[in-house]
């Protein structure tokens, strides 16, 4: 149709070009020009075609991203930053150090005897004894018995402490005698107490007690 009409139109042009001829108008020159925008014409249809092709192309390739049942394809997310907490669990251990048991072998320490009666005969044990009430010997000998749990002081009136010692006796012309001692029940009591005492005592016996009203 188009062509027609590009036709008509030139026979129509070449008419009116006889008609005015001797003015510089030809029939060449109006078939030049119908030429020439025919071809404009048509390099114009051309670029639309091409147009429509890529556009067309264009719509294919998004619609060939979705899944086959028309959904648009996932895009996976970023990875996500897990933050671990990591917990440290400290136990404390409470050690309990145990008192070392004594030694194998060693006896307890027996109980003391302190009712003592005025002119009682006591089994006693001589820690110590001496000429005066300054001697060094009876505060350590008092000293050694606390440490072990045990009171006594010094004394010059028990009876019989010099022949447990084996020192004469006043009468014998022997000194006046001072010394500390500790008194059990029995002589069993006594023996029981030297064998778990470490210091060196000077003798076990019975002695008779004064002084104590």
């Amino acid at each position: 149709m188009t062509a027609d009409i590009e036709a008509r139109l030139a026979e129509g042009l070449g008419t009116a070009a006889h008609g005015v001829a001797g003015q510089g108008v030809t029939l060449e020159g109006v078939r030049s020009r119908v030429t020439q925008r025919r071809r404009r014409r048509r390099a114009a249809a051309a670029a639309a075609a091409l147009g429509l092709v890529v556009v067309a192309a264009t719509v294919a390739g998004a619609a060939s991203t979705g899944d086959s049942d028309g959904s648009q394809v996932r895009v996976a997310d970023e990875p996500s930053t897990t933050t671990s907490s990591t917990t440290t669990s400290t136990t404390t251990t409470s050690t309990t150090v145990a008192t070392p048991p004594p030694p194998v072998g060693r006896p307890s320490f027996p109980p003391q005897h302190t009712d003592l009666e005025h002119g009682g005969v006591e089994w006693a044990v001589v820690l110590a004894v001496a000429t005066g009430y300054d001697d060094r010997v009876l505060a350590e000998a008092v000293w050694s018995a606390a440490e072990v749990g045990y009171e006594t002081g010094p004394t010059d009136c028990d009876v019989g402490v010099d022949e447990i010692v084996g020192l004469p006796s006043e009468e014998e012309g022997g000194a006046h005698i001072v010394s500390v001692s500790l008194y059990f029940e029995s002589r069993a009591e006594a023996e029981a107490f030297v064998a778990a005492y470490e210091p060196e005592v000077r003798g076990i016996g019975q002695v008779r007690t004064f002084c104590m009203d």
